[in-house]
């Protein structure tokens, strides 16, 4: 009965209640200026699907890989939907791109202070997946093929806020992974400027 009920409602549970609960939050934000390494450390944590942590935020990561890996096809349409986000989002000067993104924040009634907040909160989807891609070579196909392009240019972005937090989630995505972390000591990043969504 429980099965049918998070087959049925698993894009709901995504997008409407674990995607808000993993936004960063105000007092994170500040954490980030005063703190940093207390937020990274809490946000590596969340990522460790052997915590101990009961937060909001814990429990949403958890309710994320239960979807993604017991729903039948939840686990590549999660992993595709957060890298397409990130991707148009970081070349939202591409035709259509922005508009994309509009469309799916309104469409599902996501609320984003900045192009900042989304990203965060889908590198956050990513990393909190990422050691279930082992198993998964389509996945970590399709994951190292966006970010061997793309995390040169995050690691680039401008922003309002310091970027120690990001920095250090890519870093949870490839701290094992050598080809990836040889393309972004060999690229240049291209800044790109973090302006509110309206």
């Amino acid at each position: 009965m429980h099965g049918d009920f998070f087959m049925k409602n698993s894009l709901d549970l995504y997008l409407k209640l674990i995607v808000p609960a993993l936004q960063i939050t105000q007092e994170e934000m500040v954490m980030i200026k005063e703190d940093p390494n207390e937020l990274i450390n809490a946000s590596l944590a969340i990522c460790d699907p052997e915590t101990d942590d009961d937060s909001i935020k814990a429990s949403a990561a958890r309710l994320l890989r239960s979807i993604a890996l017991q729903i039948d096809g939840m686990h590549t349409f999660i992993v595709d939907f957060a890298l397409n986000i990130i991707d148009k989002t970081v070349h939202k000067s591409v035709h259509g791109n922005q508009a994309y993104v509009e469309q799916i924040v309104s469409k599902f009634g996501l609320k984003f202070e900045s192009e900042e907040a989304i990203l965060e909160v889908f590198l956050m989807v990513i990393s909190v997946l990422g050691d279930t891609f082992g198993k998964r070579a389509d996945l970590q196909g399709m994951v190292d093929g966006h970010f061997i392009r793309l995390i040169p240019v995050l690691l680039g972005m401008e922003s309002d806020q310091p970027s120690e937090h990001k920095d250090q989630l890519l870093a949870q995505l490839y701290s094992k992974s050598a080809p990836i972390l040889e393309s972004i000591t060999t690229s240049t990043p291209k800044p790109v400027s973090s302006t509110p969504l309206i």
